[in-house]
């Protein structure tokens, strides 16, 4: 009897771990303030779970003079304050190591945690959203197209490439949908 109990145990434990990942993400979600903010998408593929667009947020990268990239950096916490823009999308407006406690009313906090590398010097755990391989090609060609377009400073450029993000309290983000001229991808 004793043997039985533990293997229960031994499996509900196991369970518990691999479901606290996704459990996370799916309070967020349910939770969290939907913010839009500025992507950029970039093309990997993973053989074990498919095609997935690699995000890097313009939130990722403050300027120079305000952060310091150092690889002893790397896996410490940061806070962005993100502050609503009169175009709909959200900005960073400043980067805190601590909780910043004194944030106003019109602001959020979303939490990251610092790469050491120039490039993405942060990342909030929201850089990869995942795509149906039925309909990949036409998504990755909408938003490189929409990005090149962005990049050369085009007037007839279009929207840039954005992501809907749900954020909570704590700062805990979680991805829920990109929007690429105005069309919507929620997989």
């Amino acid at each position: 009897m004793i043997k039985h109990i533990f293997f229960a145990f031994a499996v509900f434990a196991q369970f518990a771990i691999i479901a606290a990942g996704p459990a996370e993400k799916i309070v967020v979600r349910e939770t969290g303030k939907v913010i839009r903010i500025r992507t950029a998408p970039v093309d990997p593929y993973c053989p074990m779970r498919g095609y997935y667009a690699t995000l890097n947020f313009e939130i990722s990268t403050p300027p120079d003079y305000i952060f310091e990239r150092h690889e002893d950096h790397a896996g410490k916490l940061i806070h962005t304050i993100l502050e609503k823009g009169d175009d709909g999308v959200w900005h960073a407006v400043g980067w805190k190591h601590r909780f910043p406690e004194d944030v106003a009313e019109n602001q959020i906090i979303i939490r990251g945690r610092e790469t050491g590398r120039e490039a993405q010097p942060i990342r909030y755990g929201i850089e990869q959203y995942f795509l149906p391989e039925q309909h990949r090609e036409q998504i990755e060609a909408r938003a490189a197209q929409a990005w090149r377009a962005q990049r050369a400073g085009s007037t007839d450029a279009g929207q840039p490439v954005l992501a809907d993000v749900a954020v909570d309290k704590q700062g805990r983000a979680s991805i829920l949908r990109l929007i690429i001229d105005d069309e919507v991808y929620e997989y």
